[in-house]
């Protein structure tokens, strides 16, 4: 039987908070015996809308590259240090980084992986679950000690993870 993948689809803006996104990545994969693939892609809105200022220093297009140039390199080294984290836990990750619409990339790597899910982790949930064709597992924000304990008091959470990775 082939090991299930899922979908961490991680906002940039959760950069600050990469300890806490690796350890909900490597409690979902200890959990559910599966492999993880994190997909952090800066909004290319926020880019462009970033881009637009023109001052003494940068011209438009100056400006537009060094945040593009920064934002992927920011969300490179984001996944890098989750992947590094998992394997430190024995977890197999893989990643993705770039500039685009997190909602689409990762609807598409789910669908491309054929994933048992999708954790959302800064992306728009209510966007994710419309655009992907599995299930999107939804976090409360209010739960800070972990997803396991999250699994244990809300069991319709627990039935609908386990019927996905059948």
């Amino acid at each position: 039987m082939e090991t299930p993948t899922v979908v961490f689809a991680v906002d940039l803006k959760a950069y600050d908070a990469v300890n806490d996104v690796a350890k909900y990545a490597v409690e979902w994969a200890k959990r559910f015996r599966a492999d993880i693939y994190v997909v952090c892609i800066a909004n290319k809105k926020t880019v462009r809308d970033a881009c637009l200022a023109d001052d003494e220093y940068f011209t438009v297009h100056e400006r537009k590259k060094f945040i593009t140039e920064g934002c992927i390199e920011r969300a490179q080294s984001l996944v890098d240090r989750i992947k590094e984290l998992c394997r430190r836990y024995g977890v197999r990750c893989q990643g993705l980084a770039g500039i685009g619409d997190p909602v689409v990339e990762a609807s598409r790597a789910a669908r491309k992986l054929n994933a048992a899910g999708v954790i959302p982790f800064g992306v728009p949930p209510e966007r994710l679950a419309k655009k992907c064709d599995v299930p999107v597992i939804l976090m409360p924000n209010n739960v800070r000690s972990g997803i396991y304990s999250m699994i244990i008091d809300r069991i319709p959470v627990k039935s609908l993870i386990s019927a996905a990775l059948r």
